[in-house]
């Protein structure tokens, strides 16, 4: 996998209580990086965040053949970009 190393990647998931059940979370991740690129489309510049609106079903906790990891994996399904 090419890209920055998830050095100083900051990522924030909040509950989201609302009527609404269609998004569950939001997830802000901080990226301190030049010219990312996400989704393969998203410029994003140095030190940006941006907040994502998703649904808890679609964040499968990574794990490995020693057991779970401490992160998540964003699908790249059924979520949507609110704020960057």
């Amino acid at each position: 996998m090419e890209g920055p190393l998830p050095i100083n990647v900051r990522v924030w998931i909040k509950e989201v209580k609302s009527i609404d059940r269609k998004y569950t979370h939001l997830i802000t991740v901080y990226l301190p990086y030049d010219k990312v690129i996400v989704d393969g489309k998203i410029p994003m510049k140095t030190a940006d965040k941006f907040t994502y609106a998703v649904n808890a079903t679609q964040l499968p906790v990574c794990h490995d053949k020693d057991g779970f990891k401490d992160c998540v994996k964003l699908v790249n399904s059924y979520h949507k970009v609110i704020s960057k």
